[in-house]
């Protein structure tokens, strides 16, 4: 899979492409069975729709700036939540792109039970 070079210390683009090709590994390596084909589908039409995805977050890109920039320019730390499927990845590498790029003291916590048995 072509990603490109890899600029930041927290590569999204890197990650993201390995997380999509393990997903096309295990859609070769499943169960073919006539039970699962809609739902294998729904997995390829979803890895086709990424590009627009990207595209649609990438034309909001001064938006999101502007919107950093206004919450988090007198900022010393900040603490993300995840929540759900993948509560952990995403959150982890804000952490570490908002620690390597804006000097940030950045924390990631799965929910909140995690964060109570952290202090």
């Amino acid at each position: 899979m072509q990603a490109g070079p890899e600029i930041g210390v927290a590569s999204t683009k890197a990650y993201t492409s390995q997380y999509v090709a393990l997903v096309m590994i295990a859609v070769q390596l499943c169960d073919d069975s006539i039970l699962k084909t809609a739902r294998r589908q729904q997995i390829i039409d979803g890895l086709h729709d990424i590009p627009a995805q990207i595209q649609k977050v990438l034309a909001m890109d001064k938006a999101l700036q502007t919107l950093a920039k206004d919450l988090l320019s007198d900022q010393k730390s900040l603490l993300i939540m995840g929540r759900g499927y993948q509560c952990m990845s995403y959150p982890f590498i804000l952490a570490m792109e908002l620690m390597s790029r804006r000097h940030l003291f950045g924390g990631c916590f799965e929910d909140q039970g995690s964060l109570v048995h952290a202090q």
